[in-house]
């Protein structure tokens, strides 16, 4: 079965930046955790807007 929009397995252009997007800001937080930073610090800092 194919899916509209997806050919070949490929994600649509928009939904790969996006996961794009949310691998970096994952990388980004993930960082400040290895570097001692609490994790409740790092979501305010996400909630702040921060990582956008």
């Amino acid at each position: 079965m194919s899916r509209p929009g997806v050919e070949g397995g490929e994600l649509p252009d928009d939904r790969a930046e996006r996961t794009e997007e949310t691998e970096a800001t994952m990388l980004k937080g993930g960082l400040l955790w290895l570097l001692g930073i609490p994790i409740p610090i790092i979501l305010l800092l996400w909630f702040l807007g921060v990582f956008h």
